[in-house]
């Protein structure tokens, strides 16, 4: 499938987060940012690809109480 981009605002509703939290991911290398200069424009593949795994962990965390 062809892959898409959206910017931060754009990103944070897709995966339900506030705005600051992708711009954390972009700072912590968990996110790429594909944009050029200020701009900030996130692959949807890459978006979803952190929210899945973010979601393994958080329903392992919920089953183990770890």
């Amino acid at each position: 499938s062809e892959n898409c981009y959206l910017n931060r605002c754009q990103a944070a509703k897709e995966v339900g987060k506030n705005p600051n939290t992708i711009s954390r991911w972009i700072k912590n290398g968990k996110l790429i940012n594909r944009g050029l200069g200020k701009q900030i424009l996130i692959s949807k593949n890459d978006l979803l690809g952190i929210n899945a795994r973010r979601s393994d962990y958080s329903e392992k965390k919920f089953i183990y109480g770890t």
